[in-house]
């Protein structure tokens, strides 16, 4: 179901996803969390295979799901900051649970989304369990000349506004403020699987094993021979459904 949200004054758009059959208990809402668009090119449709993957989640789980396009993305308002998608992904998460009165949340995060849901996860008690696939272990490769990537992310699209961020000191903080290894540390009770290409040409398999190492507990799956773009391999999906399939029986 389409659905809009009006966040920090952005339209963002999100798409609902609830179970056919009736549930006999409560059951967690899942969040899509996307990842960066590389390319301008991709990024008027960036996150729009993630509603599909939603209503799949809901009608083979049984978990009620939100996929969303945070501000700046597809035809969300607004310009992209890591607050700004922090708070989009915590504001849809609220929506979720009050539209279909989930309780507590798993939260799917790609590429930088997958920084971002464990990161969220270590502020948000509601969460209970944490998919991530290709997550970075930090964003030091856009914190280190924030200038340059504003004018990426001008080039991308995902910044519009010509007076925006009005501090680059500011914004550029907030990047290097996201420390994903961190933030694991302190997941040891939250349920965690780690997906992740074996040839991944934008995240080394080395960050991967590195947030396993900082979490101590988690499922890791390394998909032989995929890239950076694990929700375009079937095999991926196929075991983060298997997973989320025996999260049933561990967070309801």
């Amino acid at each position: 179901m389409a659905d809009s949200l009006e966040i920090d004054g952005n339209e963002i758009r999100v798409h609902l996803a609830a179970p056919s059959r009736l549930q006999l208990s409560a059951q967690p809402g899942v969040v899509l969390m996307h990842g960066f668009p590389r390319t301008a090119h991709l990024r008027g449709r960036f996150a729009a295979t993630l509603p599909s993957l939603a209503d799949r989640i809901a009608a083979e789980i049984g978990f009620p799901s939100a996929a969303f396009s945070a501000r700046g993305v597809d035809d969300s308002g607004g310009d992209f900051s890591i607050k700004g998608w922090m708070s989009d992904l915590r504001a849809v998460a609220i929506h979720l649970q009050e539209r279909t009165g989930c309780e507590g949340f798993v939260l799917v995060g790609f590429g930088v989304g997958g920084a971002l849901v464990l990161t969220l996860a270590g502020e948000f008690e509601q969460v209970r369990a944490v998919a991530t696939a290709s997550a970075p272990t930090d964003l030091k490769q856009w914190s280190r000349d924030p200038r340059k990537f504003v004018n990426l992310c001008r080039e991308v699209g995902v910044i519009s506004d010509p007076e925006f961020p009005k501090s680059l000191d500011a914004w550029g903080k907030e990047l290097a403020a996201v420390n994903v290894l961190e933030s694991v540390e302190g997941l040891s009770e939250v349920e965690l699987l780690v997906l992740h290409g074996t040839d991944d040409e934008i995240v080394p398999v080395s960050q991967a094993r590195m947030i396993v190492e900082s979490h101590g507990t988690p499922a890791m799956r390394l998909v032989t021979g995929a890239g950076h773009e694990l929700r375009n391999d079937p095999r991926a999906m196929a075991l983060l459904l298997g997973w989320l399939e025996r999260q049933k029986s561990r967070v309801v």
